[in-house]
């Protein structure tokens, strides 16, 4: 063998095509090892380890195509030999696969495996989805040492999780902002690649059950006093969910009416009497 170069990438394909690069040789001229595979991080979005190889430049009479890497070429080439390009297991990254066909390291947290084969529409068999769902929480929860118990029960538009756990605080977060994360999530990973999209609810001992009932209670409260003093009042700042709670809450009040303030993530209810405050877009 002649010249060797060590390298490392998000993916063992990425670090071989920057070895290829620095060697200048294609993939039938050189022997591939890899040293470590990598691994994606929690959620597929904070950092994990890269993948590192080491390779080796053959000589003329050792030269053959290497098992799982035949696509591979140098960084930054642009010829690829009518060939798709390779993923770190060998699969090839297909069209379909790259808009939505198959999970990604972007989209779905690592740990949650499919078991089936990812080949566009997914037939729609609730036990079937609610089980994928409920395994891929379990990672995540798996991840940050948490442990709850899981149940489901269908919806109108897909399902909702119920979650019960000792750490019921951390994983409902300030105002639910937590909890929110992992329903958008779950929903990510849920209607990948899906024309039909499955509407996932996540909630933690009915959490969201008390939280609508007492911004139902605060809404009411708040058209009281509007109506009484006369005045406006300006709700502390809420998420998209819990604002359409306010608003619906009093969207056939005779007397009052509400409109929306601000930026997210600061964005307010505004409680007013009618004819007199303003309405603006909500």
């Amino acid at each position: 063998m002649g010249r060797s170069v060590e390298k490392s990438g998000k993916t063992v394909n990425e670090a071989i095509a920057a070895a290829l690069a620095e060697l200048d040789l294609s993939i039938e001229h050189v022997h591939v090892d890899v040293l470590n595979e990598g691994k994606a991080g929690l959620f597929g979005i904070l950092s994990g380890k890269t993948a590192k190889v080491r390779v080796s430049e053959l000589d003329e009479d050792e030269r053959v195509p290497q098992p799982g890497y035949t696509g591979v070429t140098a960084a930054g080439a642009d010829d690829h030999s009518g060939e798709d390009e390779l993923s770190a297991d060998g699969a090839a990254d297909t069209d379909a696969e790259q808009e939505g066909g198959g999970p990604d390291a972007g989209a779905a947290y690592s740990g949650a495996e499919y078991d089936g084969e990812y080949s566009g529409e997914q037939p729609y068999d609730l036990d079937y989805e609610i089980n994928r769902a409920i395994e891929y929480l379990e990672e995540i929860f798996k991840g940050i040492n948490v442990s709850a118990d899981l149940s489901a029960e269908p919806t109108d538009e897909g399902f909702i999780i119920n979650i019960e756990s000792d750490d019921s605080g951390i994983l409902i977060g300030h105002r639910g902002e937590t909890l929110d994360a992992f329903q958008y999530l779950v929903n990510l990973y849920m209607n990948k690649g899906r024309s039909k999209f499955i509407r996932v609810n996540v909630d933690i001992e009915n959490y969201k059950k008390k939280r609508e009932s007492a911004l139902i209670r605060m809404a009411g409260q708040t058209a009281d006093k509007v109506v009484r003093l006369r005045r406006n009042f300006t709700l502390d700042a809420m998420n998209s969910y819990e604002r359409r709670i306010v608003h619906s809450a009093l969207q056939n009040h005779p007397k009052v009416e509400t409109y929306s303030v601000g930026e997210d993530p600061n964005r307010k209810v505004v409680v007013t009497l009618k004819n007199r405050g303003g309405y603006q877009q909500r």
